[in-house]
């Protein structure tokens, strides 16, 4: 009869299994057992990471395991013959939070956008009958940080997550906000475009986050892949907004409304990638900024550090070094050019409204079409692929039929945030639609003179917005965020006009009637005019 291992047995063979092979590798001396000697260094490294935390337990029960696979001995089988905890390293722990739980209330937001109880309040309350909802637990930004960044950088992060924590809530739903914000269309008049809107900003914004933070991390290659599907899904959402407003009257929307930043901007190419590196190229005449590792800039320019972790809890500057504008966007992601696949650019169909309306009327802002003789405009203009759908679209729009498809599933209830991030109350959604400012924003009048019919994808009664001059704005929604260092906002028509919180970027052009005047040329960003054909229509 086999006599059973014990713990003691065990440790003791291990132990001299253990002096045997140590033995064995200090008397090699012609490299016989160089893969024993790569696998006990591997093991040396291992050993340190898993004893980092004091609160470990059971640690040599690893070693005897280890040992026993590496002496392959009939005397010592690998088996782990008790329990083994390995706790993280204390700099990468993450608080905890307070579960939910039927008797003891937990607050999970601060804001409260929920409509009151129809019960009486003399009514004794009854056991709940719906299901509670879940907190959801948002990733803490010092997760996945490498194990070489400073002191500081953990401290800076870790007192974001704490301003937000003091507030009920996270960095991400601080930084993009949802409840409450003002889109640059009506949310009721277009709920299928809300309903695409939120599910965008719900499912990505902890990508958003993330590169506005760009902070170094341990799963790059998986950061890179959710960059990648939150731009697609971007493409796919502005292609949408194109079909359905055409793209002259998307641009004015985005850039000559009063509203939030409920359109990301960022996302731009890592400074080492080769998207920033072809970006450099195609815009040779232009200064591309490139994202670069947090951490380095704290290294090289602590200032510009500074800025960066100062800005992440205000939603109107969390995106700053993003995109300045909508053409920008599309023009260095390249969103303009037909020959790229299709989940890398604008929708067939709204790349046709980009031409219906470039080819129909002259700019009524010069930046809003690029050089039409080079490069994707030129691209996209002589493309003769686009034909048979700009025939198509051209045809749906006579008929006052819609362009925009929305193949999308109901807003089903298992979707549904927090407080702060509900896509509807009362069957209203809870962002509101854009304030109408009391500047008019008339067009060119070269633009106003074509007798071709333009389509701006705009109904009667929003095109008139732009010629309002008396309405009066929404009322200010509850916010109990801090004034000051972290958001401030205002409704007052006249601080709308100089808020950087609206998504205007273009603001010294909004007041002013565009004109043909070389003043206009310079003011109208970099590169996007230069070489311009001032009648970009192709010949019948």
């Amino acid at each position: 009869m086999t006599k059973p291992r014990t713990r003691s047995t065990t440790a003791s063979a291990a132990t001299t299994i253990a002096k045997e092979l140590r033995a064995r590798l200090d008397a090699d001396t012609d490299n016989e057992h160089a893969t024993l000697r790569a696998q006990v260094a591997l093991w040396d490294r291992i050993r340190p990471i898993l004893a980092a935390n004091d609160a470990s337990v059971g640690l040599e029960a690893l070693d005897a395991l280890v040992v026993s696979v590496l002496a392959e001995d009939d005397e010592l089988p690998p088996l782990l013959d008790r329990t083994v905890v390995v706790v993280p390293h204390p700099d990468a722990s993450v608080r905890g939070e307070v579960p939910a739980h039927p008797l003891f209330s937990f607050v999970a937001s601060p804001y409260h956008g929920k409509r009151p109880s129809a019960h009486s309040g003399c009514k004794a309350a009854g056991p709940a009958k719906k299901k509670q909802r879940q907190l959801r637990r948002a990733p803490s930004l010092l997760q996945n940080l490498p194990a070489h960044v400073s002191a500081k950088f953990r401290t800076d992060l870790d007192q974001l997550e704490q301003a937000a924590a003091e507030l009920g809530t996270v960095v991400v739903r601080l930084a993009y906000r949802w409840c409450g914000q003002r889109a640059w269309y009506d949310s009721v008049a277009y709920r299928d475009l809300c309903l695409a809107h939120y599910r965008l900003v719900m499912q990505f914004r902890s990508v958003f986050l993330d590169c506005a933070l760009y902070a170094p991390t341990t799963k790059a290659n998986e950061r890179r892949k959710q960059k990648l599907n939150t731009i697609v899904a971007r493409f796919q959402f502005l292609s949408r907004n194109v079909e359905l407003f055409g793209y002259y009257g998307f641009l004015r929307l985005i850039e000559k409304g009063a509203h939030d930043n409920l359109m990301w901007l960022g996302g731009k190419a890592a400074k080492h990638s080769a998207s920033a590196k072809a970006a450099k190229v195609d815009h040779d005449d232009e200064d591309v900024p490139a994202q670069e590792d947090l951490a380095t800039v704290l290294c090289t320019n602590p200032s510009r550090y500074k800025v960066i972790i100062g800005r992440i809890l205000d939603p109107s500057r969390v995106d700053e070094d993003g995109y300045a504008s909508i053409p920008e966007l599309l023009e260095q992601t390249h969103a303009l050019d037909p020959a790229r696949p299709e989940h890398l650019r604008l929708s067939i169909r709204a790349l046709a409204r980009v031409v219906l309306d470039v080819q129909g009327n002259d700019p009524p802002y010069p930046n809003w079409v690029g050089n039409t003789n080079r490069g994707d405009w030129k691209k996209l203009l002589a493309s003769e692929d686009l034909q048979a759908t700009i025939d198509e679209v051209e045809q749906l729009l006579a008929n006052d039929e819609p362009v925009a498809v929305f193949n999308q599933k109901p807003f089903q209830d298992t979707e549904k945030g927090e407080d702060d991030s509900d896509y509807e109350v009362d069957g209203l959604p809870t962002i509101r639609p854009p304030t109408s400012r009391k500047t008019s924003v008339s067009p060119t009048p070269k633009a106003a003179s074509k007798k071709k019919r333009v389509h701006t994808g705009l109904s009667e009664s929003e095109a008139s917005e732009d010629e309002s001059s008396d309405a009066e704005p929404d009322d200010k929604p509850s916010d109990k965020t801090p004034k000051g260092s972290l958001y401030e906002s205002s409704d007052d028509d006249e601080e709308e006009e100089a808020d950087p919180s609206t998504n205007d970027k273009a603001g010294k052009e909004a007041a002013a009637t565009p004109s043909s005047s070389p003043s206009d040329d310079k003011s109208s960003g970099k590169g996007h005019d230069k070489g311009r054909d001032k009648n970009p229509r192709k010949t019948p």
